[in-house]
């Protein structure tokens, strides 16, 4: 994305990009630092009010890259310390929990903060994402908390046992290497919606080696915070953002005419794609200094969560369904993906089979698809009067991994 021709200058979000220009860290990695930065200043001070369900400004975000490659760590660590330089005492009651968070300290933070101060605004900064959330039921929480409800029991206890979390708004920021965050993401999860309501940022790369990087202006950026801070504040009598009437018809018309995908982790993104569109048409606005989404944020937000959504879509695909040097894996997928085309029409078991003969031998070809009917991603049909067998994709065609396929099918040879 080019942010620079995105994102309006004298802004916050302008002027965190012209800062972060002097380090080795991911382009994509600052602009989110920012979007969780202004997140947490925002908290539920402001939201939109969408009828029966309002949309708070918090956000679930993950940079992914291998080691040393991107500066992951670093933009957290920058994003908090800009963050911890703008609150003041009247800002007590917002929390920033870094790196050495217990998922014990985690619960305990919200129901002293219901306690305290009838409300848990919670900022999430972890350079490490598996340290807090290899706990299972960390991860339940977060699903849990993600719509900021105004109350809900049971987290933890506080001298007496059960306290309700009163008014939440719990916003993250974390990074992780990919192997470590598959570790820490099963299955599971997905299907029970944490990897759809998290932003996943890779990258593959730095902006560039700096050997020796000039110090950039922390002064103006701070000032361009506190600025925005004071904004906030100022309109934090409003309640609520408003959509102009061109807003609501771009956001309509590309609520409707959207395709989704049919992947496990696609869908599963795209059950919440829509919170996301004016989650971040809301942070742009801010950023602008208006509490007034013009159409122009829609159409900005569209095309920056779907970029990102089929970066995370790339990501899961090839590394939890799929090893792209594995010819088994490429076979499967193959299999699969000319099922799928065919839809509910199906295709014939020998004309399938003159499409992938290449690459297997008809034994290989046979066992691939009886595990695939085992596990309930294709139907076998009986033409009437022949012998003739067609296969036809079920819903959950892409339900299973690959390498559950492939474990099935070496368990038959």
């Amino acid at each position: 994305m080019q942010w620079k021709k995105l994102i309006p200058n004298n802004t916050f979000l302008s002027e965190y990009l012209n800062y972060t220009d002097n380090l080795e860290t991911a382009e994509d990695f600052d602009f989110w630092s920012g979007i969780w930065i202004i997140s947490m200043l925002i908290n539920r001070n402001l939201y939109i009010n969408r009828p029966n369900m309002p949309i708070f400004m918090n956000f679930y975000i993950t940079l992914l890259a291998e080691s040393g490659i991107a500066r992951k760590s670093t933009a957290v660590n920058l994003a908090k310390n800009v963050l911890n330089e703008v609150l003041d005492k009247e800002d007590e009651y917002l929390q920033v929990l870094t790196g050495t968070t217990s998922s014990q300290k985690f619960t305990y933070a919200l129901t002293k903060a219901s306690f305290d101060y009838k409300k848990c605004i919670i900022g999430l900064n972890i350079s490490e994402f598996i340290t807090f959330f290899k706990n299972k039921n960390i991860i339940e929480c977060f699903t849990d908390l993600y719509d900021c409800p105004t109350e809900r029991k049971g987290y933890g206890t506080f001298t007496n046992g059960d306290v309700n979390v009163r008014n939440v708004f719990v916003s993250s920021l974390s990074a992780s290497t990919p192997n470590y965050y598959l570790k820490a993401i099963s299955e599971e999860e997905i299907e029970g919606g944490f990897t759809s309501r998290n932003i996943i940022v890779p990258a593959e790369k730095g902006k560039r080696k700096i050997p020796w990087g000039n110090a950039g202006n922390t002064e103006q950026l701070i000032k361009q915070c506190r600025h925005l801070k004071q904004f906030i504040q100022n309109c934090s009598s409003e309640a609520y953002l408003q959509l102009t009437d061109r807003a609501i018809r771009r956001y309509s018309s590309w609520y409707t005419r959207r395709r989704l995908a049919d992947d496990l982790y696609t869908r599963s993104f795209e059950s919440r794609e829509q919170d996301y569109v004016l989650k971040l048409a809301g942070i742009l606005a801010i950023n602008e200094k208006t509490i007034i989404i013009d159409d122009y944020h829609i159409e900005n937000s569209i095309k920056i969560i779907n970029y990102y959504k089929k970066l995370a879509q790339k990501f899961f695909n090839k590394e939890l369904y799929t090893e792209e040097n594995d010819d088994m894996t490429k076979l499967i997928t193959r299999i699969r993906d000319i099922i799928h085309s065919k839809g509910q029409n199906g295709i014939q078991h020998r004309d399938l089979y003159l499409r992938v003969h290449n690459s297997c031998s008809n034994d290989v070809y046979n066992y691939i698809i009886n595990v695939m009917h085992e596990l309930n991603l294709i139907e076998k049909l009986q033409v009437y009067g022949s012998k003739a067998v067609i296969y036809r994709e079920t819903k959950d065609i892409y339900k299973q991994p690959v390498d559950k396929i492939i474990k099935n099918i070496n368990i038959l040879i």
